[in-house]
């Protein structure tokens, strides 16, 4: 692990950053101390970015051994943490991506009493019921296209899972797709992989990056040196990798 570090604030609190290396990846730690805080020391992984709060007397390699001994909680927070998505409306003329694409949201009426979803070439066209109060047309946008999302996940997932399976030779017991609030995927002890219906919004090579994490977890269930030494052999960059999904992640549109 190596640092760097910055200082600022008043006497009652200081703010600095460490950077520590995490399988291959560097990640930067947003560390804040406190006078109020006497003994205890929190670590939180949150949309991709890991704080600590401290008491002002402990130093930085004190803070450093700790986090080492903290490496595989960590490691295994920044690889499944999922940002919160926004909640500004979705309006016609914007952009939504979908797997390394950008789609032009066209919203439009129509006399039906549903709401309908297609794909029109580089648009995705959404008809609202005209019967639906003005106020509550954004809402049923973001249902409409996240609907949409998780039908093409459906689709497009479990194929990733099955070729990812062949080459690794782990198979999974089941593939299931889900809407996990915290997690891009996961790996049941009965071996049944849940993977994020929104991995579709991203370039394929990250949902690849999901797929191999949790198939190498059917043969290591933790994430210490022999688990990550099981994703870099099946795929070499995976610390790119894992932080272009954390980038990603905040991006996210539903």
């Amino acid at each position: 692990m190596t640092r760097t570090q910055f200082d600022r604030g008043d006497r009652r609190t200081r703010a600095s950053e460490l950077a520590i290396d995490l399988a291959g990846a560097r990640v930067t730690v947003a560390v804040t101390r406190s006078a109020r805080r006497l003994r205890s020391v929190a670590i939180a992984v949150e949309a991709g970015r890991v704080k600590v709060a401290a008491p002002m007397a402990m130093t930085d390699t004190q803070l450093l051994a700790l986090l080492a001994k903290r490496a595989t909680w960590i490691a295994g927070r920044l690889g499944g943490g999922v940002a919160e998505a926004p909640s500004q409306a979705l309006r016609d003329g914007d952009t939504l991506p979908f797997r390394g694409e950008n789609l032009a949201l066209r919203v439009a009426v129509h006399s039906g009493s549903r709401a309908f979803v297609r794909r029109e070439g580089a648009a995705l066209a959404v008809e609202l019921p005209g019967s639906l109060p003005g106020e509550r047309q954004p809402a049923a946008v973001r249902q409409a296209v996240a609907a949409w999302y998780r039908a093409r996940a459906a689709e497009v997932l479990p194929g990733i899972v099955h070729r990812w399976a062949a080459v690794s030779g782990l198979e999974p017991a089941r593939v299931l797709i889900r809407d996990q609030k915290r997690r891009w995927g996961s790996c049941g002890p009965d071996g049944t992989i849940r993977l994020n219906w929104r991995l579709v919004l991203f370039d394929p090579h990250l949902a690849d990056y999901v797929v191999v994490h949790e198939l190498a977890h059917l043969r290591h269930r933790h994430h210490q040196a022999g688990f990550w030494e099981e994703v870099a052999r099946l795929m070499p960059d995976h610390a790119a990798r894992r932080r272009q999904l954390t980038a990603a992640g905040r991006e996210l549109v539903v």
